[in-house]
């Protein structure tokens, strides 16, 4: 685990759509450096494309035949919907970044220490989004030689896109998936976000999740025993994407959980930091099945944080098995 000081960072085809890719070059408020705007705007518009494609299929759902498979365990879930989305953020991205990596849920990919790499979890929260729960979300992030510049993590069922560039603000915005167009740039209505400044863990509202494995959710199921004897309560909502950016906003005071991959959560760590957050972050190419820890507080909590889950036996990985 990193150190809590280091901020790491129609037709039936519906990928026949073609949705129009805001100008990358657009220029953006002069608080962000250019490579960082840039990659932004393009993170804004495709990430709200796939939002789109994930809001219109959601209400097909019931439509859909053959639409589930098994990932990692039978209860992890995932569907075409969760394939088709990440084709379409792919095929995106390669019109406007074609020398690009992307490095995705559902195809994988290379994940190289140099050059810009594409972060993208087509649906975090495939569960809820089948059983028709309104907590999931796009995630897409952009790393340049192993940092985080750019992320953008869409909640469809709310049709809210949150978004952040590196040393340029996070902030919400209401409404882009039923706009025709979309504005890349920071506009007046964006809300800027800031993290709640709860100091005191025994009044925060804590949000974690759980694994897909039996042996990985017994310990899971200990820690957070524990831990609700020292909080105010613990929420698991089933999207760490967003609930990442809930701390962000200040709706929940902290966040962690065991065995996050990359692309769950390279967008809204970025999001959560630059709304005044402190984090700790797995290793980059830790896969999740490592089951390191991932924690999001404001700075002021964040030790108590830390300290709450050493008295809880939380602070080591819990690995599946």
């Amino acid at each position: 685990m990193s150190s809590p000081e280091n901020y790491a960072e129609s037709t039936n085809d519906p990928l026949d759509a073609n949705p129009q890719l805001a100008d990358p070059n657009t220029s953006n408020p002069s608080t962000l450096t250019d490579e960082a705007s840039s990659e932004l705007n393009v993170a804004l518009s495709v990430a709200i494309a796939a939002g789109r494609h994930v809001r219109d299929q959601r209400a097909k759902i019931a439509e859909l035949s053959a639409s589930v498979a098994t990932k990692s365990s039978d209860n992890d879930p995932v569907t075409e919907v969760d394939t088709s989305t990440e084709q379409l953020v792919r095929r995106l991205l390669s019109t406007v970044r074609p020398n690009d990596t992307v490095f995705g849920e559902e195809s994988g990919g290379e994940l190289p220490e140099e050059g810009t790499v594409w972060v993208v979890d087509p649906i975090d929260g495939t569960v809820n989004f089948l059983y028709g729960i309104p907590f999931y979300s796009v995630s897409l992030a952009a790393q340049v030689n192993g940092e985080t510049i750019a992320g953008v993590v869409v909640d469809v069922a709310h049709d809210l896109t949150y978004f952040a560039s590196r040393d340029g603000g996070a902030y919400v915005r209401k409404g882009a998936l039923e706009h025709e167009t979309t504005e890349p740039r920071v506009v007046a209505s964006d809300k800027q976000l800031s993290v709640s400044r709860k100091h005191d863990l025994s009044h925060a509202l804590v949000s974690t999740g759980f694994g897909y494995t039996a042996s990985r959710r017994y310990v899971q199921g200990t820690v957070v025993s524990a831990m609700l004897e020292i909080v105010r309560d613990i929420r698991r909502l089933g999207s760490a994407a967003l609930d990442l950016c809930h701390v962000a906003e200040g709706s929940v005071d902290a966040h962690y959980e065991h065995g996050l991959n990359l692309w769950d959560y390279a967008a809204g760590v970025l999001i959560a930091r630059e709304a005044g957050a402190r984090i700790s972050v797995p290793q980059r190419t830790s896969p999740g099945s490592d089951g390191e820890l991932l924690m999001v507080a404001h700075p002021e909590l964040f030790d108590e944080l830390k300290d709450g889950l050493a008295r809880a036996g939380g602070l080591d990985p819990i690995p599946s098995e």
